[in-house]
């Protein structure tokens, strides 16, 4: 019996105990987890909280004061322990909004949306230091929760209570796996057959709280619903309030769970939907405020002016009408989207008092509009400065006649609704809201192995009870309880739709509101799987994983030498090596070994032992519905008829030849001699009669060059005149042409197996290579067809699982269903392809737009330039030339265009006796063709041919090409070889980086391949664009795998590949490139290369980012706060402060450069210079626009400039002032005298030689006047 251990809260062990009978683990969903343990004591021992056990079913931890009870008869103590799961302690914490700080608040509100909420949870865990297994808890919300804002109102709850309240709220559940904490549904897996008497012992069935209905009588809200809503009919109405609310729609009074069910079926139920009501969902538009004062009358009788903003808005989508609004009711909207989502208020239409109806009698827009009325309805006067109204926010209003705008259709559109919940509350309803308690059987729940079939919470069960159900009930486990000794003893699991959900303390509801000072969190949570450590015990479930350590500790590798530690059963065998050998068991239960070498050490011991030896069958074996051994023969007139033995050993041999059937005998190694009985022999014939013992076959309907049969032939038969199911064969050869081989044939009605060919396996000697040819429907893969390759004859081939296209494959011309974009840049690649493959290193076509489309260049104009109707004003598409063509779009022209020309001249500079090389295509009559001293006239044909012309150049540097003829892809290059077009790397960057996407798509599709592995993409190009009606309308953006060099581009958006090679080309060429609106709009808008160069138009919005090096602007703003580093000596600019301030490595601030408006509107600047001493400010400057002060602040004096003196501050409040001052001349300056000012002059006996001193006069003891003198 297995032996448990209960630790302190320190992990030392308390106590040791055996799991004795009794012992149990049980768990009902948002109600218990626990285990439950009994033993005895002599001598009792105190489980503090915290006590915890960690054992195969989890870890759990006393929760609760635990008392013994005192056992009279042994004088010892008995215990029933209970430790909850690990979660449980949760109950004991005060479920806190701030947690982190030291307030305990009693009771809060928050309306936010689930994962706030539960984010607010992790918060208090993480402040408690609550982790699982030293992991952080998180949250996983299931996708069938709406994760909408409602509000919560908690008053001295728990955290588990909160938890559990919160699912309630949601309509949800709530459980803990691991450091999980789930909301969803708990349900999981394939449904299990639970079925009495089979593997359920007892299904006693427990009634439930819930209601069971199968007719519902529905009804919907009050709001929006006139007084005459529907006539008053007394025998289904009876009160007067019903009649007011929404109904069913006419016709239908009820809504019955099942069809035509009887009256005595019926079970009835009355259900309102307050939610339901007609309502149009309203759009708001042109929020504005209009700023109110309210008096306020103060406690002494004074009254106090506040002002506050009140929030008007519009709504296009309807016209509204002051007629419209139900008696006695208010207009009230409730926010449906935005800051004030779910908040109620009451409205004003048209508060100014417009006329709703213009003079022509269409509607005043001015009239429509809205006021929303502030209340504190939410703890706070709302809507205000943080939370409020903006464009765009939708919202439902209530207190109009909702029958007044007819074609909005709300009344009948509501009624609808409703009848549409009430069908799903009626579904709901006639489920049996039951629970069932399935006591299993023993022997089903037990296994060998120790992994017993234990079913885990949420697990999908079919529940199988002709007692309650007629076809079954299919649901889910909510709990279970099964003992710890053994826990295949009849485990019992709690079965049922609705969880018994028991809150550890009553949540009151509240009337939903903001509180905490209108605070709002914004919190995070998260989803993830639990991942079993090395040393970790908690047991594997479906719903954790193991780490990679665990693993390898845990499970034997494939791939590596490994070691088993303990013993390994395999129940259907070991396979050893790639031949075959290894160990099977039988279906008979007995084993089977096959190994090539058995070598035992000691001794051997066998019951029986059958020696066997490989034997051989030369030549072919055919399988084929006749064969005998002939051992007589006799000729008849037109047959031989060969005999075979009727009985071998005593057992009768049945004739399988039929007459029709084709005869084969056929001998292949008999080396050959003079005499023809030691010869290979050869003869197919027709079976023309069959006996008991014999054939006969044909002397005249034979094979060419057939023999006579004789005694001791093998005859086979092969092949049927008219008999199509023995016109069926299999050959296994070893000796013919394709050896070895097997050969499946059908349809064989004649001496030849051409043709009859339908399934082939073999290795062609002429190859080298192995086949299979399969002619007909063929399949290989998966038996579940998981994965496959299936041809049929009408549908062709189908491909499930990854495909792979190598490098080199071909064909894709004839594949449907490419999109017309990549075959249109597929079919412009494969016409560049020459050009690109062939391209030479260093040939430079030294012809400007030698391809005739211009340089993308919009004409420059002045007031001086003549227009007419054919001026091109945008890529001249003869730029560079001079004389006479028309140039026209020409599929067979590298470029794209033509000239069709009189004559035309370009200027080149080339290199006196050098060696040069012209080429073009040219058809029509002839072309003259010159450069410098060279001149050749060539005559044409009607069709393309290109030419090349050999010059050494001499002469003038002028290329011209006349006659009457179509000229294209015109090339003069340095050398002696002429090389593919390509245009001159003169020319404009765009038409480079048209041809070099060219070159992009080519590679990609010709060189490159696509694997599909699951989720996972490996391809060289993928573009992106607005793909419609199977078309790629236009390419806006993509991915390029292609890494020539670091100016490749690698990602691009806002433009085609084109425009992104364009971009880097125009930053490559110029660095300080600043490209104006217009180039923009011909280029992309974000490109990154796979160098790491990135080039965008845009703004970079980055929270929190580090840029390393030079950052250079050229032009733009830097907005909000800057610093030149995290920590340590930085410079940091705050526009919040309007200042630039230098700091150094200690955090002081030395330099501060300030600017600021004073009160009465001056704009100044400030500079404030300080020097420290360690820690000690002790100097300080600070530079005014109108004075400098200088301060000392250790000895605490100041030193102030100002433009007319200079004025000392000692530390006891001493002054000296000298300067200059104004002398006035009526209300003018005349002149400025000096001016010196001390308040504490020095005495003779105070200064030192050249010191100036004071020498006072006095009259009758009095001061009166004195002289500055200066001492000798």
């Amino acid at each position: 019996m297995k032996q448990i251990d209960i630790k302190d809260i320190s992990g030392a062990i308390q106590l040791t105990t055996l799991i004795n009978e009794g012992c149990k683990r049980k768990f009902t969903l948002m109600k218990e987890d626990y285990i439950m343990l009994k033993f005895s004591l002599e001598n009792p021992i105190y489980f503090k909280l915290g006590s915890y056990v960690e054992c195969d079913f989890g870890l759990f931890e006393v929760c609760d004061l635990q008392k013994p009870a005192f056992n009279t008869n042994t004088a010892g103590y008995d215990y029933e322990l209970q430790l909850d799961a690990y979660y449980w302690k949760w109950k004991n914490k005060i479920f806190k909004y701030t947690p982190e700080t030291a307030g305990q608040e009693a009771s809060w509100n928050l309306t936010a949306p689930l994962d706030v909420q539960v984010g607010i949870v992790l918060r208090n865990l993480k402040a408690l230091g609550y982790t699982y297994k030293g992991q952080d808890f998180v949250f996983s919300i299931d996708s069938t929760v709406e994760n909408k804002s409602q509000l919560m109102s908690y008053e001295n709850i728990n955290i588990l209570d909160a938890c559990f309240s919160m699912a309630k709220k949601w309509d949800c559940e709530c459980w803990i796996t691991g450091n999980i904490i789930h909301f969803g549904c708990c349900e999981f897996g394939d449904a299990v057959d639970f079925e009495i008497e089979k593997n359920v012992q007892e299904m006693p069935r427990s009634e439930s709280r819930s209601t069971y209905a199968t007719r519902i009588y529905a009804f919907g809200s009050t709001r929006n619903i006139p007084a005459d809503y529907r006539p008053i009919d007394e025998t289904v109405v009876v009160n007067g309030v019903v009649q007011r609310r929404l109904m069913l729609p006419e016709g239908t009074p009820y809504i019955d769970a099942y069809p035509d069910m009887t009256t005595e079926e019926a079970v009835e139920q009355v259900v309102i939907f307050d939610e339901v009501y007609p309502r149009r969902t309203g759009t708001m538009s042109d929020v504005t405020t209009i700023e109110v004062t309210d008096k306020v009358e103060n406690e002494d009788g004074t009254t106090t002016e506040e002002k506050w903003n009140a929030y008007r808005f519009r709504d296009t989508g309807v016209n509204f009408s002051e007629k419209y609004i139900l008696p006695g009711q208010e207009l009230r909207i409730r926010f449906a989207s935005g800051l004030l989502n779910g908040l109620e208020f009451a409205v004003k239409f048209n508060p100014e008092g417009k006329p709703e109806k213009l003079e022509d009698g269409g509607w005043n827009p001015e009239a429509q509009l809205w006021e929303i009325v502030r209340n504190e309805d939410y703890g706070r006067p709302l809507p205000g400065d943080v939370l409020f109204p903006q464009d765009g926010d939708e919202y439902v209003l209530s207190g109009w006649d909702s029958t007044k705008i007819t074609e909005l259709g709300l009344v009948g559109a509501a009624e609808q609704e409703l009848k549409v919940k009430t069908e799903k509350y009626a579904s709901k309803s006639k489920v049996d809201p039951s629970t069932y308690d399935c006591t299993m059987m023993s022997g089903d729940a037990y296994r060998e192995d120790g992994i017993h079939n234990l079913y885990s919470i949420g697990q999908k069960v079919n529940l199988i009870n002709k007692a309650y159900f007629d076809n079954g009930r299919q649901s889910r486990i909510i709990g279970f309880e099964f003992n710890l000794d053994f826990p295949f003893d009849s485990p019992v699991y709690t079965v049922g739709e609705t969880a018994s959900y028991s809150r550890i303390g009553e949540l009151e509801e509240k009337v939903e509101s903001l509180t905490l000072k209108g605070q709002t969190y914004t919190g995070g949570g998260g989803s993830g799987v639990y991942v079993i450590g090395s040393h970790d015990s908690t047991p594997a479930t479906d719903h954790n994983v193991y780490s990679a350590l665990r693993s390898l500790k845990t499970f034997l590798r494939k791939d590596k030498e490994d070691i088993a530690n303990e013993l390994i059963t395999f129940l259907k065998g070991l396979l050893i090596g790639k031949n075959g050998s290894g160990i099977t068991v039988l279906e008979d239960g007995t084993s089977q070994a096959v190994v090539d070498r058995l070598y035992v050490k000691i001794k051997a011991v066998f019951d029986e032992l059958e020696v066997k030896k490989k034997t051989h069958v030369g030549g072919e074996q055919i399988i084929s519905p006749a064969g005998m051994k002939c051992v007589r023969v006799e000729e008849l007139d037109e047959s031989y008829r060969c005999f075979f033995l009727s009985e071998v050993d005593g057992i009768t041999i049945n004739n399988e030849f039929t007459v029709g059937t084709f005869a084969l005998s056929q001998e292949f190694n008999i080396k050959e001699g003079t005499s023809h009985n030691v010869s290979n022999r050869y003869y197919w014939r027709e079976v023309t009669g069959v006996g008991a013992d014999y054939i006969d076959l044909s002397k005249t309907n034979a094979d060419k060059d057939s023999d006579i049969p004789v005694a001791g032939d093998d005859i086979i038969g092969l092949g049927h005149l008219t008999d199509i199911t023995r016109q069926a064969a299999i050959i296994l050869s070893s000796v013919n042409e394709t050896s070895p081989s097997i050969i499946f044939y059908q349809g064989i009605n004649s001496f030849s197996l051409a043709g009859k060919e339908v399934i082939g396996l073999g290795f062609d000697k002429s190859t080298g290579h192995a086949y299979i040819n399969v002619y007909g429907d063929a399949y290989i893969g998966a038996k579940d067809e998981s994965t496959y390759i299936r041809y049929t004859q009408k549908g062709g081939v189908d491909i499930k699982g990854m495909f792979h296209i190598e490098q080199g494959s071909t064909g894709w011309r004839n594949m449907e269903g490419l999109p017309d974009e990549i075959q249109a840049a597929a079919d412009l690649a494969q016409e560049a392809k020459d050009a690109i493959d062939n391209a030479a290193v260093g040939s430079v076509n030294l012809l400007r737009n030698s391809g005739f489309t211009g340089d993308y260049e919009t004409e420059d104009l002045s007031a001086a330039t003549e227009l007419s109707a054919d001026t091109e004003l945008f890529s001249k598409q003869l730029e560079y030339w001079t004389g006479v063509a028309t140039v026209s779009a020409d599929s067979d022209a590298g470029s794209g265009y033509s000239a069709a020309i009189g004559s035309l001249s370009q200027s080149v500079s080339l290199i006196k006796g050098e060696s040069y090389v012209i080429s073009y295509k040219a058809k029509g009559t002839s072309v003259s063709v010159s450069c410098g001293s060279f001149s050749v006239s060539q005559p044409l044909t009607s069709s393309y041919q290109r030419y090349t012309h050999k010059i050494t150049f001499n002469g003038s540097g002028i290329f011209l090409i006349s006659g009457t003829a179509t000229v294209c892809d015109l090339q003069l290059e340095r050398g002696t070889i002429a090389t593919d077009w390509k245009p001159s790397i003169l020319d404009n960057d765009k038409a480079t980086a048209g041809f070099q996407s060219i070159n992009y798509i080519a590679s990609a599709i010709k060189d490159g391949s696509v694997d599909i592995l699951g989720g996972l993409i490996l391809a060289n190009m993928i573009q992106l664009g607005n793909y419609k009606d199977g078309k790629m309308q236009k390419v806006t953006a993509g991915v390029s795998g292609i890494y020539n060099d670091d100016d490749d581009v690698a990602f691009w958006a806002g433009g085609t590949l084109q425009q992104a090679i364009l971009t880097v080309m125009r930053f490559r060429n110029d660095p300080n490139y600043q490209p104006t609106d217009e180039e923009w709009a011909n280029m992309a808008n974000f490109v990154a290369t796979h160098g790491g160069d990135t080039f965008l138009r845009g703004y970079i919005y980055a929270l929190g980012g580090k840029f390393r090096g030079v950052v250079e602007a050229l032009g733009g703003f830097f907005r909000g706060k800057v610093e030149t580093s995290v920590d340590g000596k930085r410079i940091v600019i705050d526009p919040d402060k309007n200042t630039l301030e230098m700091y150094t490595t200690e955090g002081h601030t030395t330099l501060i450069l300030r600017f600021d408006t004073s009160s009465d509107g001056w704009e100044y600047g400030d500079l404030i210079l300080r020097k420290y001493a360690g820690d000690q400010l002790i100097l300080e400057t600070t530079v005014y626009p109108e004075r400098i002060r200088i301060q000392n602040h250790v000895e605490n004096t100041d030193i102030i400039l100002n433009p007319n003196n200079v004025s000392f501050y000692g530390s006891k409040g001493e002054t000296l002032l000298v300067g200059m001052k104004p002398v006035y001349d009526g209300v003018s300056v005349s002149k400025y005298v000096a001016n010196i000012e001390c308040s504490n002059w020095s005495s003779k006996d105070n200064v030192s030689s050249g010191q100036v001193y004071v020498e006072y006069e006095t009259v009758e003891g009095v001061v009166t006047n004195g002289t500055l003198k200066v001492k000798k």
